[in-house]
Order: C-alpha cells, then sequence, then structure tokens
C-alpha cells in the first residue's frame, strides 16, 4: 500500500506540472485524406534518417537489446521474489519503489552534469551497467542485494534516455520529427515482446537465476563490441555540423517533391 501511495503523489505531482506548462498556439494543419501510398512514404522517410546516420541505428539496436532484456526480467519478476528471495508482495512492491527511486536519482545526477559530451561512452555504459545490476541478481539472489541492484540499474537508466532523447531532437530536423519518433520507439521496443516470451520459456527451462544472468550479460556484451564500431564517435563533441547536414538533406527532400 505504501508503494501504491507514492505512486500516486508522484503522478499527481506530474500532471500538476503539465497542467503549469504555457500553452502553445496550434498550427494550422493542412486537411488531408489518408491513403496508404502516403503511410508508406512516411514510414520510408522515418527509416531515411537511420540510413544516413548509421552510428543513431546502431545505438537503436543496442536499446532494443538492452528493453528485450529488462522486459524478459521484469517479466519474472514476481516469480523471483516469492520463489527466489522467498518474500510476499510488499518486497515485490518494495524492489519496483526502490527502481523508480534509483531512476529519480539518475534524473537528479545528469541534470546536474548539464551537457555531455562523450555521449557514446556514457549511453553504451548506461545500457550496459542496467545489463550488469540485471545479472548480478542472478548471483546473488538476496533481497538486500536486490533493492541495491535495481535502484542503481534504475539510476543508469536516464543517462541513455536523455542522451537518446537530445541527440534526436537535435539531429532530426523539425518536420521529421514525428515520423522518425514513431521509427525510433518501434525499434527501441520492437523485441519486447519476444523478450517476455522469451523469459518464461529460459526460466521454465534453466531456472530464473539463469535468466537473471544470462539476459543481464547480453546486453553488457553487446554494449562492449559496440564501444568499437568506428561510427558510434560521431556522435561524441560539437553537432552542429550533423546538424546542418540533416537540415540540408531535409531541404533538398521537400524540394525534390515540389
Amino acid at each position: 500500500m505504501p508503494t501504491l501511495g507514492i505512486n500516486a503523489v508522484c503522478y499527481t505531482a506530474a500532471i500538476a506540472t503539465l497542467l503549469y506548462l504555457p500553452t502553445m498556439q496550434k498550427p494550422v494543419a493542412a486537411k488531408a485524406s489518408f491513403s496508404i501510398k502516403a503511410y508508406l512514404r512516411d514510414i520510408h522517410e522515418g527509416f531515411s534518417f537511420y540510413r544516413s546516420f548509421p552510428a543513431m541505428l546502431s545505438i537503436m539496436g543496442m536499446v532494443s537489446i538492452s528493453n528485450m532484456s529488462s522486459v524478459a526480467i521484469w517479466t519474472m519478476m514476481v516469480p523471483f521474489v516469492r520463489e527466489v528471495l522467498d518474500r510476499d508482495a510488499a518486497a515485490m512492491g518494495t524492489l519496483t519503489t526502490a527502481s523508480a527511486c534509483g531512476t529519480l536519482v539518475g534524473l537528479l545526477i545528469i541534470s546536474w552534469m548539464g551537457e555531455i559530451k562523450r555521449r557514446r561512452t556514457v549511453m553504451l555504459c548506461s545500457l550496459a551497467a542496467i545489463g550488469l545490476f540485471n545479472a548480478l541478481l542472478g548471483l546473488f539472489p538476496s533481497y538486500p542485494f536486490a533493492l541495491v541492484a535495481l535502484c542503481a540499474a534504475g539510476a543508469a537508466g536516464p543517462f541513455f534516455g536523455s542522451l537518446s532523447s537530445s541527440l534526436h531532437g537535435t539531429l532530426v530536423p523539425g518536420p521529421l520529427q514525428g515520423r522518425v519518433n514513431s521509427i525510433r520507439f518501434l525499434i527501441g521496443g520492437g523485441l519486447q515482446p519476444v523478450g517476455a516470451f522469451a523469459g518464461a520459456a529460459v526460466a521454465e527451462l534453466y531456472g530464473i537465476p539463469f535468466l537473471f544472468l544470462s539476459l543481464g550479460l547480453l546486453p553488457l556484451l553487446c554494449s562492449a563490441a559496440a564501444a568499437f564500431l568506428p561510427n558510434l564517435k560521431n556522435l561524441d563533441g560539437d553537432l552542429s555540423a550533423l546538424q546542418n547536414r540533416t537540415q540540408l538533406n531535409s531541404h533538398n527532400k521537400v524540394i525534390n517533391t515540389l
């Protein structure tokens, strides 16, 4: 029950914050009828950004693997608490709160740090840290350690999320924001159903600790391998040249469609 109360307070604060945001004038939208051809063209334009910037596609591939592993682990978190940790529903709620508190701490830290230039290192370390702490849950199945591990994994998450959103906001041209972000969330969450299904199957065959260990090590190893990809270096430092390139490409495409 305390967990539900904390969640209610957090949601209330979020709603109150949204209500105090200044209103923006809605742009006049041109009336257009839906067509399959136009829909497919929008999807193609969304994917075209990632073809132009393979570094961003590589990063989204990493987060897809990380999200798949996290979903698989959290799908089996209730059996983990009940069967491995031998705890009740209150412990499960406390673990969820520990993860949420870690996320809040991570947000505060990254807000305090300000602009980060070494984006590649921070983003990959964020995904690797999440995988590491999830893997350690399988190696050290104790309730106190689970509290610390889930809090730490939660704290690591915002470092990737904030930098990914910042990169997309900076590099994606305004007219393509909606299309590219749709593809972004499609790639990032595309493997989540696979993770939910595979998590239960692996846990049934080899046990829950093995599931946590193996699917925690997967994003860790993938992030370590991605550190050697040369194109990811483009995400570090000043992004003005890349931003100008995307704007120019977007402008040329608009001219070609006229």
